[in-house]
Order: structure tokens, then C-alpha cells, then sequence
């Protein structure tokens, strides 16, 4: 299934946009923002609906059905028989969606009920093109006290919203008795049929929701949201083997050595395992929701699978420093010197860490030495101020008369 998609992915041309953002904090934590933007895949699911509902077009009603005419015969309880019709297969009905309809047939009677054929009939559910009628031929003898269903399979009509009636029919033999005939009738809503983009909007939203409920349940350190075919997740994380933190600090100024060298790991494997189920989340599950980028080790280089991804993902990674960064081989660094973007295929291809070197100053300590120095550049200038200044004249000996 997933070579499939990925096929269909690159046929039409379709791209999943994952940016990784990772902001660290002097102390060494790093906040991991990861948005997945599906918007493309979205659209191409819708598409193919669109072309197969177009395709599959809803029939035109059946005419030719009489709610008077099976009306006239004989009940399933007249003849010791029970027709239980699932009500469940009429529910949210809406044109040219399809029907399958589970009936239940009981023989109450002490002969066995032979050649049993099941039949449903409605002017608002129709056979298929390929079929002529809904019918389902029971081949099993039904026994005293026993029950057999019959599946019977459909579309919805053209036709306007409201209610319709179904009449399934139950002909079999029994005894001497050839061809007995029993038929039950029902009701069943004709609904509106919904918008495509609203109805499909709101599969996909629900969907991941859900999903990014569990996932919360699971970590509630975790947050995850889905809107407009964006996945957002975000989660804290601290140093470790795959993130590497150094802050050294001098008396003028603090550096922060920064090295990573795989993606980050928002949801963990049990989480993944668990939780990987779901429409288009079956394809990624919840894991693939948050671990579409690839767990290797930048190093590892390029395999087949990184290969593959490369081909429909767009995954760029942001590193925010908490310093102005003076190098960061490799990447791209923003114009106020703060943060540094990478293209993570490239940090593959290339098999390159991130490395990342950032200096801030130490303000205090630099005020306190300059005033330090201005202090003392005062007192220098006024001690040589006054061993440089002039002398006095003397004034000459008094004379004693």
C-alpha cells in the first residue's frame, strides 16, 4: 500500500511539505515545532473521488415499482416466517451511494423452507447496471427454528430527498407447498446529497483529530493539531545522543556548540506502534503523522527508502539559537544571524551533522570592566594632573629691623 501511494505521489506530481523547526534555549532545551503540510495529497484524494463518483454516476429510479402490488401479499408472519430487514444498511443514504442490505429470514414452521430466494424491490435502491435484479438465492435448506441471511446489494437512485419504501419479497417451498410467497416493507430517508469538499473536509479533520487526541492522551507533554491539511505537532526535548549542547562562558562572552546529527523524535515507537492506524493516517499512522521524516543518522547517507521520500517530500530543517551564530557549515543562515536552515536530503547526501557555533557577549561583566577601566583612567589622569602642576612662586624672607 505505501509503494502504492508513493507511486501515485510522484505520478501526479504531488509534494508533502514537512518543516522542522527546533528552538533551543540557553539552557540546553530545544522546542521541536514539526508541521506537515498535506495539502496536495488532500486535493488528490479528492480527485480521484470526484473522477470516481462522476464515473459512477447515481441510476435512474425504478418506475416500475408498487408499494400497492406486494401489499397484497401474504405476511412473513402469516407464514410462520420472520423477515428482519437491517436497518442499519438505510441509514445516511444519499444518491448513487452504494447499499448492502442484510436480510434475515427464520423459519418458525416444522417443514424445512426450500429454494429459498430473496428479492428487494424499491423505486429509490436499484441493481447495478450488471444486474437485473436485487436478489440473493439461499441454497441452504433453513431448518425448524433456524436462520439464514441473504445479502442484497444496490444503489441509491436519482431521486429526490424523502422517504421511500423498500419491499423485500421471500419466495420459497415448503411442504407440499410450492413458490409460497411472504413480503415485509420498510422505510428508509433519501438524504441531500453532501458537498464532496465539505463532506471529505470533515472525514479528514475528524480523522486526525482523533488521532492527535490519542496521542496527547498518550504523551501529554505532547501538542497536536490538524487544520486545512496541516499537521502540527510540538513537543520540548533536552540534550541527547542525537542532540548535542556545550555552553562555555568567559568573562567577556558565552559561546553555545550545538551538533545534530538525525532528525528529532517528537512521538516515540511504542506511541507509532500503537496508534498507526486510520484512512490516510493507515497509510503514515500516527507515526507517519509526526515521523515522516526519516529516523537514519545524517552520516548513514542515502538508502532506498530515503531515496523514495526524497522524491514527493519537501523537508527543510530550522535551527533557532539562542546566541547570534558566527558558523554553520552548510546551511543558511537568516539575516539576524539567529537562526540556520538546512535541505535535510542534502544533509544525507551530503552525509553532514549539523554543527553550529553562536557567540553572545557578556554585558555585565563588560560594563563592570569598561567602567573598571574609566575609573581608573581617572584616577590616572588626575594623578598626573597633580604632580604635572605648576609651582607657586616663593615669596622672598621677611628682613627684621
Amino acid at each position: 500500500m505505501a509503494a502504492l501511494l508513493f507511486f501515485l505521489l510522484m505520478l501526479f506530481g504531488c509534494t508533502i511539505t514537512v518543516k522542522t523547526e527546533q528552538k533551543i534555549a540557553k539552557d540546553g532545551t530545544a522546542k521541536i515545532i514539526q508541521t506537515i503540510d498535506m495539502k496536495d495529497l488532500v486535493e488528490l484524494s479528492k480527485t480521484a473521488r470526484e473522477t470516481y463518483l462522476s464515473i459512477n454516476t447515481a441510476p435512474e429510479p425504478d418506475l416500475t415499482y408498487s408499494a400497492e402490488y406486494y401489499s397484497k401479499m401474504a405476511s412473513p408472519e402469516s407464514e410462520s416466517v420472520s423477515v428482519v430487514i437491517d436497518s442499519k444498511s438505510l441509514a445516511n443514504l444519499s444518491p448513487g451511494e452504494s447499499v448492502t442490505l442484510d436480510v434475515h429470514v427464520t423459519n418458525n414452521a416444522n417443514e424445512k423452507m426450500r429454494n429459498v430466494l430473496v428479492e428487494a424491490k424499491s423505486k429509490a435502491i436499484v441493481p447495478y447496471e450488471f444486474e437485473s435484479k436485487m436478489q440473493d438465492y439461499l441454497y441452504n435448506e433453513i431448518a425448524k427454528r433456524q436462520t439464514e441471511t441473504a445479502m442484497l446489494t444496490g444503489q441509491v437512485a436519482n431521486v429526490t430527498p424523502g422517504r421511500y419504501p423498500i419491499t423485500v419479497t421471500v419466495a420459497f417451498d415448503r411442504g407440499g407447498k410450492e413458490n409460497i410467497v411472504v413480503a415485509k416493507t420498510v422505510e428508509f430517508e433519501v438524504k441531500e446529497k453532501e458537498s464532496l469538499e465539505a463532506n471529505y473536509s470533515y472525514e479528514i479533520e475528524r480523522q486526525y483529530s482523533e488521532i492527535c487526541l490519542k496521542l496527547i492522551q498518550q504523551d501529554p507533554s505532547l501538542k497536536c493539531s490538524f487544520n486545512d491539511g496541516v499537521i502540527a505537532l510540538e513537543k520540548t526535548i533536552s540534550p541527547n545522543d542525537n542532540y548535542r549542547f556545550k555552553a562555555e562562558e568567559n568573562f567577556f562572552d558565552r559561546t553555545y556548540n550545538v551538533t545534530i546529527t538525525s532528525m528529532p523524535t517528537i512521538v516515540s515507537q511504542e506511541t507509532m506502534d500503537e496508534y498507526g492506524s486510520g484512512g490516510m493516517a493507515q497509510e503514515y499512522g500516527s507515526g507517519g503523522m509526526a515521523q515522516i521524516a526519516p529516523k537514519q543518522k545524517f552520516k548513514d547517507g542515502i538508502n532506498a527508502n530515503i531515496a523514495m521520500m526524497s522524491s514527493f517530500l519537501k523537508a527543510t530543517y530550522v535551527v533557532h539559537m539562542p546566541a547570534k551564530i558566527e558558523s554553520a557549515p552548510g546551511g543558511k543562515i537568516s539575516d539576524d544571524g539567529m537562526s540556520v536552515s538546512y535541505d535535510v536530503w542534502e544533509l544525507y547526501s551530503k552525509k553532514q551533522d549539523i554543527q553550529i557555533f553562536s557567540r553572545e557577549q557578556n554585558e555585565s561583566n563588560r560594563i563592570i570592566f569598561y567602567a573598571g577601566a574609566a575609573v581608573l583612567a581617572l584616577a590616572v589622569i588626575a594623578g598626573a594632573a597633580f604632580l604635572l602642576r605648576p609651582k607657586s612662586p616663593q615669596a622672598p624672607p621677611a628682613q627684621i629691623q
